[in-house]
């Protein structure tokens, strides 16, 4: 979600927002808890019509409700481990995927060219390649920023995004991937990846 975008939503109540409240500040008020049942979906031109010019996978339905771009987050361990060996005082939750797909031979970023992926009973189609923003470069335990603006400054050199010649100067680990086909993941599923 954007400063300024509206996102409408079913407020839980009262007992939600003092459960949620003293769960995550230590006291009783303050946050209030929300709740999408699917109803309606975001409008995502106004804050991301250059990604939707140069993504036509990009639409409301692949958005969610309380993301960004979309709704899953997809990095390959080998993507990781790739920019981990580059850059010091980094981890995979730096870079806040939803799903890590790990497996001996996966080739670092071969994510970026998948279409569609079947997790457990799940089927993931690919949306676009995540541009990696400023949010990569806080340390997710102490709250501060890496020295060097790291890994984003590391990763520039080469992972920037050359496709459709955007301009854009975010580096892009990882792959924005919307649910084809609904079901359960668990860890340690079972994940198949067609040949492209």
């Amino acid at each position: 979600m954007w400063n300024g975008e509206k996102v409408f939503t079913i407020d839980c109540g009262d007992e939600a927002a003092e459960w949620i409240s003293k769960t995550l500040l230590g006291y009783c008020y303050g946050l209030r808890l929300g709740y999408h049942d699917g109803s309606c979906k975001r409008d995502i031109r106004k804050f991301h019509s250059r990604y939707i010019e140069m993504y036509p996978k990009l639409k409301r339905a692949t958005s969610g409700k309380y993301s960004d771009l979309s709704t899953i987050l997809l990095l390959t361990d080998s993507s990781v481990n790739d920019v981990i060996s580059r850059v010091t005082n980094v981890s995979k939750h730096n870079f806040r995927p939803n799903i890590v797909i790990g497996g001996a031979n996966i080739e670092p970023y071969s994510e970026d060219n998948w279409d569609r992926i079947k997790v457990g009973d799940v089927v993931l189609k690919s949306v676009m390649p995540c541009p990696r923003c400023s949010i990569t470069t806080i340390d997710p335990e102490s709250g501060l920023h890496n020295e060097g603006f790291e890994p984003i400054t590391t990763m520039k050199k080469y992972r920037k995004l050359t496709k459709y010649n955007s301009g854009l100067s975010y580096p892009n680990l990882g792959v924005y991937m919307s649910v084809e086909h609904p079901g359960r993941i668990c860890v340690g599923d079972v994940v198949y990846i067609p040949d492209n």
